[in-house]
């Protein structure tokens, strides 16, 4: 039996209301299922699955599944504390298993019902490797507080081991609830960007999106929007970069991914004495646009069966791209996105906001095989660009979204492998910063 039995599109697109409207605890509804598989309740498993799951299962294929885990691995001898994380409507629960002869995790995905609506195997993730570019004895790192009084992020500061007078780079994340280093399966893109910077001279300020701690928290006081989620803790980051002893603040610049090189304008238009920014991923059509590009390049990617769960979301992403209103109805919203949000973001947009960055010094750097902000955005950047001069863009014909290397054409599964931001885009970054 295939260990996926449900494919989750984990796009970048997850949404803070998500995580306040679970009106149950889906850690406990996740303990329950692994009770009931482990004591062979497999009939009373099946009544927790969504309609969707019902289709492609039933109680003798859940069994099937679970005794096959039992033949190759033996017995559960220990269920471990299990995580949680929100991605688009739905909840996600990891709950790591000790069987007599390996670790494997059982990944349950809830959606607002409290219903299994996926189901799979996930086996132990490698661990991160530093690049091998990287020399930890030319650096040091702090960890850091962005101070707001009720949504405090942490940070950290990598600063060159020896010198002074350094530039710095303010890493601002993509879309979602991103931590300090873009952690995806064994990967940390932000830590990697960081450790090669100040492995050669300039220093870097990351941070988890606030979003990350106290998203429900910012739902529950309606406090949701671009400037709650951006440009707060990026002012809070300025502030704190320019407090920093050897930091040269006459070149302090931004560096953008994904959503967070989209809103480059609007950063410009509210910060002052940024040196320049760098787009990396950075998308320039409106948000609805780009989910549905999305979710048709997976859709074309699926097999049959899976393709026909994109339907419907996806006929809501181009409702939302074609006849968006700010009080457009909930329930015709791709991915559990508001219409608010939604409306608010294209009000931001690049298109509209482009003259700010008319005459800045800026970078673009485009993955090849980038299926969320594919090369043709850069076309639409340097088209609306045109008559800056101080404005660069290169592409990496093998990068994916995620600033990786790989072959071929770029899926969700690749961003599991283990891999490290190529030094040629850490030297690219260098030269823009430096010279």
């Amino acid at each position: 039996m295939r260990y996926l039995l449900i494919l989750i599109s984990l796009l970048f697109f997850n949404t803070l209301q998500a995580q306040q409207e679970f009106r149950f605890s889906p850690k406990e509804k996740s303990k329950e299922a692994i009770y009931l598989f482990r004591n062979g309740k497999f009939e009373a498993l099946y009544n927790k699955l969504s309609p969707e799951m019902k289709r492609y299962l039933d109680v003798e294929k859940l069994q099937g599944f679970w005794d096959g885990l039992e033949m190759r691995n033996g017995k559960v001898e220990e269920v471990e504390e299990a995580t949680l994380t929100f991605k688009d409507s739905f909840a996600i629960v990891l709950t790591p298993l000790r069987f007599e002869k390996r670790k494997l995790g059982i990944k349950l995905v809830y959606n607002q019902d409290a219903e299994i609506a996926g189901l799979y195997i996930d086996a132990p993730s490698p661990q991160y490797r530093p690049a091998a570019y990287v020399d930890a004895s030319r650096f040091y790192e702090y960890k850091k507080v962005l101070p707001d009084p009720k949504f405090p992020a942490d940070a950290v500061l990598s600063m060159p081991a020896k010198g002074t007078n350094f530039p710095l780079v303010i890493i601002v994340g993509g879309s979602g609830a991103t931590d300090k280093d873009l952690t995806m399966g064994p990967n940390r893109i932000y830590k990697d960007l960081a450790w090669g910077l100040a492995n050669q001279g300039v220093a870097v300020l990351r941070y988890d999106k606030r979003t990350l701690a106290h998203g429900a928290s910012m739902v529950a006081l309606k406090e949701i929007g671009i400037k709650e989620e951006y440009l707060d803790d990026l002012q809070l980051a300025l502030k704190l970069a320019r407090s920093q002893e050897g930091i040269d603040t006459s070149r302090i610049f931004v560096l953008g991914h994904s959503e967070g090189g989209y809103l480059i304008p609007y950063f410009e238009k509210n910060l002052k004495g940024i040196a320049g920014y760098i787009s990396l991923a950075g998308s320039y059509s409106n948000m609805a646009d780009l989910v549905c590009i999305q979710l048709k390049y997976l859709q074309a990617h699926a097999t049959k069966t899976e393709a026909e769960l994109y339907v419907d979301v996806i006929k809501k992403a181009e409702y939302a791209r074609d006849h968006l209103k700010e009080n457009s109805p909930k329930d015709s919203m791709p991915l559990g996105i508001s219409a608010k949000y939604l409306f608010q973001v294209n009000a931001l947009s690049p298109a509209k906001l482009i003259s700010y960055i008319s005459n800045k010094p800026l970078l673009f750097i485009q993955g090849g095989r980038d299926y969320q902000v594919p090369p043709s955005e850069l076309e639409k950047w340097k088209v609306a660009l045109s008559k800056n001069r101080k404005a660069e863009f290169i592409v990496f014909p093998s990068l994916n979204h995620l600033a990786l290397p790989g072959e071929g054409e770029s899926l969700p599964a690749e961003y599991q492998s283990p891999g490290n931001v190529p030094e040629e885009v850490i030297d690219r970054i260098l030269r823009f910063v430096l010279y």
